[in-house]
């Protein structure tokens, strides 16, 4: 990534290329990525108890699973 500067009083104009991304913010993103996907994976063993617990039928569990895994690609737009 690049902005533009503009030097003021000159029309010379020069590009100064944007600080890289800092090595530690990178791996924060990633792991924060891999848990909110992880988070929806990690319910779906449990879905015969859930839907045992809550009163409902499987289909709605598993609907529930399926809005939160349309939740995260949404997200992701």
């Amino acid at each position: 990534m690049s902005r533009d500067c503009v030097v003021e009083g000159s029309s010379i104009e020069r590009t100064i290329p944007s600080p890289a991304l800092p090595h530690a913010w990178l791996v924060m993103l990633a792991c924060c990525a891999a848990a909110s996907v992880s988070n929806v994976y990690f319910a779906q063993p449990l879905l015969k108890v859930l839907a045992r617990d809550f009163a409902l039928n499987d289909a709605w569990a598993d609907g529930i699973i399926g809005a939160t895994q349309g939740g995260c690609a949404l997200a992701w737009r």
